[in-house]
């Protein structure tokens, strides 16, 4: 795990909040989709602080146009997100598990076949069998990956260049501060939420 500090900045894809309208569950006060997705604070649902509200208003416009942007950049490279995240993945730990590489990046592991499944096709990895037990698949770099991975460097550059070094360092540090709160936070709420999944006999694959 990168310490605070340092540039190792994870590159997942930003999900968007999901619009739950369609799926027949009720509240309150309905959310307009826009509000949300755009980053409004309008409509807020009763019983909800208005300050968290539009601090998660903002932090959702901030994360989709992060991802947008990464997007566009990565694919300068001939790369997306999810295999920018990868490939820094394996750049630290080469040879991993499959199994152990889905755990890391938060995804089930059928997402991540289906992603090693390219990346070998576009000659990023390679998936060996395990010596000493058949039944595990391997992931390795291949100098074509190694190549990519380097140049995820000047993609940070730039993103920091672009994004970041104009935000005076007294803010930057508030910031690094309160997003590390906040994905304290947001991660103890994801393994609640994973833990009382699993006692309803939801695996990780029925999760995803």
């Amino acid at each position: 795990m990168a310490q605070r500090g340092t540039l190792d900045v994870p590159l997942s894809p930003a999900a968007a909040p999901v619009d739950r309208a369609s799926s027949g569950s009720t509240g309150p006060r309905s959310v307009p989709a826009a509000a949300i997705l755009d980053g409004v604070p309008e409509g807020i649902p009763e019983g909800v602080d208005p300050l968290s509200y539009r601090v998660f208003a903002a932090f959702t416009r901030a994360l989709r146009a992060h991802g947008q942007l990464m997007i566009r950049m990565l694919a300068d490279e001939g790369m997306h997100p999810g295999q920018a995240f990868c490939l820094r993945t394996l750049a630290r730990h080469d040879g991993m598990s499959q199994r152990d590489l889905a755990a890391t990046l938060h995804v089930s592991r059928p997402t991540v076949t289906a992603m090693l499944q390219r990346m070998e096709r576009s000659g990023m990895v390679r998936r060996t069998t395990d010596v000493d037990d058949q039944r595990i698949s391997r992931v390795h770099l291949t100098e074509e990956g190694r190549r990519l991975e380097r140049s995820l460097v000047d993609v940070l550059l730039a993103y920091s260049a672009r994004v970041l070094d104009s935000i005076p360092t007294d803010d930057r540090l508030d910031l690094e501060r309160l997003l590390g709160r906040l994905a304290d936070n947001t991660s103890a709420a994801l393994a609640d939420w994973a833990g009382d999944s699993r006692s309803d006999d939801c695996g990780p694959e029925e999760m995803r």
